[in-house]
């Protein structure tokens, strides 16, 4: 597969959307494992309180921080493969690679040394690493200092969010081309044991769950591998020369290289969320009369849109509608009875027209119109256009 492809995938189709797996023998075997999971999962934070504290109160030790790196690894059970232990070129202080967990800076630290801009404050500060953030933006000329003076290198990730790394990768920022003309690419591939298998990020996930997972699960391998130094051309500018590195990448992965972005994930997940409460609201009746909280929590109880949307059309989702307070109503006067013109609510999956279509051809119109109206009453983009 080449690294760009004429037909670019959904962007949907570039994150995992599911925590745990589908075979049902891994569902047991991750079942029978969860008491000994959670014991691991307490042992391992205790640890490395332990450690955090112990680093504070040992900072000055020159062996304090190398030591605190091994532990951090041990503890979040991080297994680390390198494919070509030599193939990292020293006259690259910049790294370029994909973005699969929020652990990935890690696993790279561990390694190579290597610091990265979105380390979280307090690990920034015991690893002896500049704070080179301002809240969760990266300040550019602390970034430059340090790729200048310090010897050790510099990890960016340009996706600037996680993609599953199966199917596409995320269009690189081009600002991340600004510290150096000569970046090495990384491929970053992580797995967990078969008969433990979870996703390490799912779409929507907070970093809280996905950091638990670590803890959780036995271990986890990250597959490092250096691919060859890339340089930049002549009169190349920013984007070309990002361009050709994520080309690079989603080669030797195996993918395609998508010009989706960041904030295309942020947007698609935005309107998804809100195209499905629009959808349910002006489809399934009893919605309308309850709280937005018990719709969120029909979202969140499947974490797919076309299994709520199938629950819908199968009135297998029950809703308990609010008690309204009681209004007086006005005294009408006396009229001749007229037939009633209200409309009468039927469900999705009842009525003439809909026994004469298939299931899934009014699962695709209901999600087409209730897309369609969101974004024509909103005035959005429609992030899932080809």
């Amino acid at each position: 597969m080449e690294g760009s492809s004429t037909s670019e995938p959904n962007i949907q189709d570039l994150f995992e959307k599911d925590r745990f797996p589908k075979k049902g023998w891994q569902i047991l075997t991750l079942l029978l494992y969860s008491p000994l999971g959670l014991c691991l999962a307490t042992v391992r934070l205790f640890i490395l309180a332990q450690a955090y504290a112990a680093l504070i109160i040992l900072i000055n030790l020159n062996c304090g921080r190398s030591v605190f790196t091994r532990v951090i690894g041990a503890v979040l059970g991080i297994v680390l493969y390198r494919e070509n232990e030599n193939g990292r070129d020293s006259s690259a202080k910049v790294i370029i690679s994909n973005k699969v967990t929020c652990l990935d800076n890690i696993a790279i630290f561990l390694t190579s040394g290597a610091f990265s801009w979105d380390l979280p404050s307090p690990l920034a500060w015991v690893l002896g690493v500049l704070d080179t953030t301002d809240g969760r933006r990266p300040i550019f000329s602390k970034m430059k200092y340090q790729v200048d003076n310090f010897p050790e290198p510099m990890l960016l990730q340009p996706e600037e969010a996680t993609t599953s790394g199966k199917v596409g990768l995320l269009k690189f920022a081009p600002w991340t081309a600004k510290f150096s003309d000569t970046m090495q690419p990384l491929v970053i591939e992580v797995w967990r044991p078969t008969a433990l298998e979870t996703s390490v990020d799912v779409l929507g996930s907070s970093l809280f769950f996905d950091v638990f997972w670590f803890f959780f699960t036995p271990f986890t391998v990250f597959k490092l591998k250096y691919l060859p130094v890339i340089t930049r051309k002549a009169n190349e500018s920013d984007e070309d020369l990002l361009g050709r590195i994520q080309s690079t990448i989603a080669c030797e992965l195996g993918i395609c290289a998508t010009r989706h972005t960041a904030a295309d994930k942020v947007s698609s997940c935005f309107i998804q969320c809100n195209i499905l409460i629009f959808l349910i609201g002006s489809t399934y009746y009893p919605i309308r009369h309850t709280k937005q909280s018990q719709q969120f929590c029909v979202i969140g109880r499947t974490h797919s849109v076309d299994l709520t949307i199938s629950n819908i059309l199968e009135e297998s989702v029950p809703f308990a509608a609010i008690q309204e307070p009681h209004r007086p109503q006005p005294v009408q006067p006396a009229a001749v009875p007229r037939p009633s013109s209200q409309p009468v609510v039927q469900s999705v999956s009842q009525g003439g027209q809909g026994k004469m279509i298939s299931f899934v051809e009014r699962k695709a119109k209901l999600i087409a119109d209730a897309r369609r109206k969101y974004i024509e009453k909103h005035g959005l983009v429609d992030a899932w256009a080809e």
